[in-house]
């Protein structure tokens, strides 16, 4: 919640008195009253008029009052109720003042100040139904810049506790929400952070029963793509879902350490203006550690951010480097790239078959500003980005060993508590007759049972076999779930494939296909699933079978 101030003058050697001095306004309570008392000896004559206030946007809101000419006579008084016009929901958020100076008729010198002050509340009726209910907001920086002052990349948690006092009332179903504007702009971009908890900026905490409290973690990064170095303003509400213009709070003490406002925390974002510190790697796009065996592909992207305050153009070059496994790779991106843009680099290479099993450190650095005319790099990343690689399996294995290479996509089913069938195509890429056995596992969590038909057969050099998974799904599983398919040959492992469906849940309604796709899921599985998943060729040393 906002103030935005209108002064209404009268000076200082007054025959009169004001009370209150200062009157509050919301969206939920557009009129209040104010006593003018003369002090005087004889009739106190004064003239009221209407003032009008307009934000940046030009939205506005008008404060008027129930009588504009007073005749007060000596030691009396009158009350006067001074009214606003609604404000609008898009009024900016911030701090407008005018001095409206109101005198006595034909003297300038007895006036008195009134102060207005006009309330614009994250609640959407305004802060409503919110006495004995205590707000409590506590904001944590945890990245490199301060609690009140946020970097690009920045990772944030924010704790919202709300406590019930009132005496024999319970809320259910209480939503704490966040908001984050720009001073002066009415646009919340807080849905555009890079969210690390669930639900985003909203979430339903649950039923807070009188003399109870419940609290939740908000996790977010701060997207350098999304601010700009300025003010910010963070709010927060909490409500009984469904209720809000009956029970809101958005104002709580703890903002007051971020600036002079319970209802607002100033948040100040700072751009970086060390050159050598303006383009970065986003150690948090790639996985923490990258599995892969030996004599097998790894690729991974990794994103990477100008998070400082000037552009670079043409070009961007990334370096990728680890002398124990000969890498020294370097990937150029094209095209310039702006304060707060984002692009992405993305490495591919083969692990040497005759690696140590163990984990490597790949170290990333990044040069940029690049000049056309010299065709050099003029700043280097202050600081390198590490990738760990763990390397385990089939290390120095032989020419002999079998090869083969797993495909997957989704046959059909897709739906909780139905039959879900998923199509594995296996490829023999040795050069010799292999037998296989194939395995569904790690399916326990979202499926009761799995079938693999057929399950054995053999393959000759180049040659491919189609195989049909059918899981019965669980009636409560729902979105991603995983499984892996296991492929064997002379009693070991030869490919282990992770593979992905996506699951509809059961109160989810189904699509609209103008009786042409029907149940064919498959037709439609972009939706379900993320269609061709092919991760590694892996080379295992394998015994002959016994015959």
């Amino acid at each position: 919640m906002l103030v935005f101030v209108l002064l209404v003058s009268f000076a200082s050697a007054a025959s009169f008195t004001l009370t209150p001095s200062s009157l509050d306004f919301n969206k939920n309570d557009s009129s209040q009253t104010f006593t003018v008392a003369n002090t005087g000896a004889s009739v106190l004559n004064i003239s009221l008029t209407s003032q009008t206030i307009t934000d940046t946007n030009g939205n506005t809101v008008t404060i008027g009052f129930n009588e504009t000419s007073l005749n007060i006579s000596a030691s009396g008084s009158k009350i006067i109720k001074a009214t606003t016009s609604s404000l609008a929901s898009d009024f900016l958020l911030g701090n407008f003042s005018k001095t409206y100076t109101i005198q006595e008729t034909g003297n300038s010198t007895n006036n008195q100040t009134l102060s207005l002050y006009f309330l614009d509340s994250f609640c959407s009726s305004g802060s409503v139904d919110d006495t004995d209910l205590k707000l409590k907001v506590d904001i944590n920086n945890k990245g490199e810049g301060d609690d009140d002052e946020w970097l690009p990349l920045d990772i944030i948690e924010i704790e919202i506790e709300l406590e019930n006092n009132k005496n024999n009332i319970d809320l259910d179903n209480v939503v704490f929400e966040l908001g984050l504007f720009k001073e002066n702009s009415n646009t919340n971009i807080i849905d555009e952070m890079l969210w690390i908890s669930d639900d985003d900026e909203e979430v339903e905490v649950g039923d807070i029963d009188e003399d109870e409290d419940n609290k939740h973690t908000f996790e977010f990064r701060v997207d350098p793509t999304e601010v700009d170095e300025d003010d910010y303003w963070l709010v927060a509400k909490a409500y009984p879902e469904g209720d809000e213009s009956d029970t809101c709070v958005d104002h709580s003490e703890d903002l007051e350490d971020f600036g002079s406002d319970d209802f607002l925390a100033e948040i100040q974002i700072t751009k970086e203006n060390d050159k050598e510190k303006m383009v970065v790697i986003d150690e948090e796009s790639y996985p923490l550690v990258i599995d892969a065996f030996c004599d097998a592909q790894v690729t991974f992207t990794a994103d990477v951010y100008n998070i400082g305050d000037d552009d670079f153009l043409d070009q961007i070059k990334v370096l990728l480097v680890n002398n124990e496994l000969g890498l020294n790779l370097a990937e150029i991106v094209s095209g310039d790239l702006d304060e707060g843009e984002k692009t992405e680099v993305v490495f591919s290479f083969d692990v040497p078959s005759n690696a140590e099993e163990k984990q490597y450190v790949l170290v990333m650095e990044i040069f940029y500003d690049y000049g056309e005319d010299d065709e050099t790099y003029d700043e280097v990343s202050d600081g390198t980005f590490d990738v760990l690689l763990k390397v385990q399996g089939n290390c120095g294995a032989s020419s002999t060993t079998p090869k083969a290479v797993v495909s997957a996509t989704l046959e059909s089913g897709g739906k909780a508590g139905q039959e879900l069938v998923v199509k594995a195509t296996i490829t023999n890429t040795g050069d010799n007759t292999a037998s296989y056995i194939l395995n569904a596992a790690g399916y326990s969590e979202w499926a009761s049972s799995a079938e693999v038909v057929p399950g054995t057969f053999t393959l000759g050099s180049g040659e491919s076999r189609e195989v049909l998974v059918t899981f019965n799904v669980e009636s409560d599983a729902s979105g991603e779930e995983l499984f892996d398919i296991e492929v064997v040959s002379g009693n070991e492992v030869v490919v282990k494939q992770p593979v992905s469906v996506l699951v509809e849940s059961q109160n989810v309604g189904g699509f609209i296909t103008g009786g042409i796709i029907g149940d064919n899921l498959y037709l439609w599985g972009l939706g379900l699933f993320n269609v061709i998943l092919i991760v590694a060729i892996v080379f295992v040393v394998v015994r002959l079978m016994r015959k």
